[in-house]
């Protein structure tokens, strides 16, 4: 840190004995941060002599790699040590559901309860599979929509029960491709305003994300030019951009309002970052788009869209069209 590359005088002889003599001190201190075995961080004390009068002074200093930087490692990890690829789960589906079942491809996760009772009054539905829950069980339904049969059901609402629930019915019925759409919450009204929104990266502020994907501020959604595509063909109205998943509605406050924005987020939802996360680690595809129904703007919260947003009818065949095209 005090020397340019240049400058160091290091073999590896040399730095050997250097560690080593670190590792046996009782006054030194030599500290690594690893993740998935690649060194990120370093940390050490160094004693400035070894004079009594100045034995209590020591030189502390922390490195840390470039693109690690913000994710707390030259400080407190907390959930961002939580991605492990080097060890087994304990816990496996096989253990409540037995083995995997390979009954459709395609599945729409359907957040609105209007929504969900609609397609069971107006599509010929059967039940292929049930999401078993202390506190109520999911069914899992296909439908059929122009020759082509597709499973939906009605998720559960936040990142770690939507994503965890994908992977769940992934193992019960072999779906492998999700359309996902909901409401969210405008952070640029001029922007969102009678437009879709497609999201091109998920602010990670919710928990779930950090135990399938290595711990990063953003993640990507990776199928947004396709819908976009998608859209553009159709002449529908959309936006790209960033948006921000969060865990607390409630917690939504002017300074990370503020933050997200100036970071390019248009929108917050609940959802995204855990589900695309959950997606990409097993290997499903995702396919993801948004209406506004509420607009945050400090001083004048404005909640006149959320039922349109929420229960509209024309997502869902919209959510239809997309599983017919991919």
């Amino acid at each position: 840190m005090l020397s340019y590359p240049e400058e160091h005088c290091f073999d590896t002889k040399s730095e050997s004995e250097f560690l080593q003599a670190r590792a046996e001190s009782d006054r030194e201190v030599m500290l690594l941060a690893v993740v998935n075995d690649k060194i990120v961080a370093t940390a050490g004390i160094s004693a400035v002599g070894n004079k009594y009068k100045v034995r209590h002074r020591a030189e502390f200093g922390i490195d840390v790699v470039k693109e690690y930087w913000g994710l707390g490692y030259g400080g407190n990890r907390m959930i961002i040590d939580s991605y492990d690829i080097n060890s087994e789960p304990i816990v496996k589906m096989e253990n409540f559901y037995g083995e995997k079942r390979h009954l459709v491809k395609k599945c729409i996760v359907v957040f609105s309860k209007v929504i969900y009772e609609y397609i069971l009054e107006n599509f010929p539905c059967r039940q292929i599979a049930e999401v078993g829950a202390c506190n109520g069980n999911i069914p899992v339904w296909t439908l059929s929509y122009e020759k082509e049969t597709i499973a939906f059901y009605l998720t559960p609402i936040g990142s770690a029960l939507a994503a965890g629930t994908i992977a769940e019915v992934n193992h019960l019925t072999g779906a492998s491709i999700f359309i996902m759409f909901g409401s969210c919450g405008s952070l640029d009204k001029e922007a969102t305003d009678g437009k879709f929104i497609l999201p091109t990266e998920a602010y990670r502020g919710e928990g779930l994300s950090y135990y399938f994907a290595e711990p990063q501020d953003y993640i990507k959604i990776k199928n947004t030019d396709k819908l976009a595509e998608f859209f553009a063909e159709r002449n529908l109205p959309y936006v790209q951009g960033r948006v921000w998943t969060t865990d607390s509605m409630i917690r939504e406050t002017v300074n990370l309002v503020k933050k997200r924005k100036e970071e390019g987020c248009i929108a917050v939802e609940m959802e995204l970052a855990g589900v695309q996360a959950i997606c990409d680690f097993y290997g499903f595809e995702l396919y993801d788009f948004l209406v506004s129904g509420d607009v945050l703007i400090e001083g004048n919260y404005e909640t006149d869209g959320l039922s349109a947003a929420n229960h509209d009818l024309d997502k869902l065949f919209l959510a239809l069209q997309i599983a017919k095209s991919v």
